[in-house]
């Protein structure tokens, strides 16, 4: 979508850092973690646990390393080819939103808000799991009120279309202020 504006874009991954440093450290399957399956799911506890320890050291450990990779990926080698718009997706604490509005500034943000009920994350086959859905990994963000756009995310199947494009017009709207 965002190709269609004639915007080049990168996407940053806030958890792929985290899940490739428990990988490493615990010589585990990255893509399985990477998946929503049975097999992260069975280190997830452990996962939080170790990420956070990390996160007192340096709160921005991870954030850094996932925009730096994805950087790296789309060749960025100086200002010249930075991409137009860089898209970060499962930010889950304010050290995240602090760490990309001291790097990019504010004015060079949008923060947007995807949220689903309940009801819908059960059918998709979310479970609660109490000290993790209600610890900072999961609702880090829910006191945060700075978003630029709200948008539900609770449709499914061809409904991600139109999700796609609540976000594209989310962004269009605000890139032309």
């Amino acid at each position: 979508m965002l190709s269609e504006l004639a915007l080049s874009f990168v996407v940053v991954r806030l958890s792929h850092p985290i899940k490739s440093y428990y990988a490493s450290v615990h010589n585990l399957d990255l893509d399985a973690l990477l998946s929503s399956s049975p097999y992260k799911e069975a280190y997830r506890r452990e996962m939080v646990a170790l990420a956070e320890s990390q996160m007192k050291k340096d709160p921005h450990v991870f954030a850094r390393q996932a925009l730096e990779n994805s950087l790296a990926q789309f060749g960025c080698c100086s200002q010249a080819s930075t991409p137009d718009v860089i898209l970060v997706s499962d930010a889950r604490r304010p050290s995240d939103m602090d760490f990309f509005t001291e790097v990019c500034g504010r004015t060079n943000c949008i923060f947007i808000r995807i949220t689903a009920t309940e009801q819908v994350r059960v059918a998709r086959g979310w479970q609660y799991t109490e000290s993790i859905d209600d610890a900072t990994t999961e609702c880090g963000l829910d006191a945060f009120s700075d978003w630029d756009c709200r948008v539900e995310n609770n449709l499914s199947g061809d409904g991600h279309m139109k999700l796609l494009d609540q976000l594209t017009e989310c962004i269009y709207r605000i890139l032309r202020q």
